[in-house]
């Protein structure tokens, strides 16, 4: 919810910004037809700008997001490591699998026995609280 919000308050202000100028170069022109771009390269825009946070976070020095952050959690490879950006990208975008299946792949993580949401299982992660971790052991 944290990163959502802080997404969402920065992606308003660029929203605003983009918009104006869809407006000011389609003056005299259809504005229907201009919005109706607009709208599609804006929804192109966000998917890339949560893709690039949360696979740039994720990937970084700090394991996480701000949310992630502020509740001491930590995005780790199978070993304890620090993710690749490719795995933070994976684990992004297998999140969208989770979600189509209505939200079933989220509520995996109550029921799995190391905790994995669909998206972790896919992108071979942990979510674990910082300092915590020690290697997973191996499933019997």
């Amino acid at each position: 919810m944290i990163d959502f919000i802080v997404i969402r308050v920065c992606f308003a202000l660029v929203e605003r910004f983009y918009y104006l100028i869809f407006v000011s170069v389609g003056l005299g022109a259809n504005m229907e037809y201009i919005f109706y771009y607009a709208d599609y390269a804006l929804i192109a825009v966000s998917i890339i700008v949560y893709w690039l946070y949360f696979a740039k976070m994720e990937s970084s020095s700090t394991q996480g997001t701000l949310g992630k952050m502020f509740f001491g959690i930590v995005v780790t490879d199978l070993n304890g490591q620090r993710i690749s950006f490719k795995t933070a990208s994976i684990r992004f975008f297998s999140k969208l699998i989770s979600a189509v299946i209505l939200l079933i792949g989220f509520f995996m993580a109550g029921f799995t026995p190391k905790k994995q949401a669909l998206h972790d299982i896919i992108a071979r992660c942990y979510l674990v609280r910082k300092g915590k971790y020690t290697k997973i052991p191996a499933q019997a």
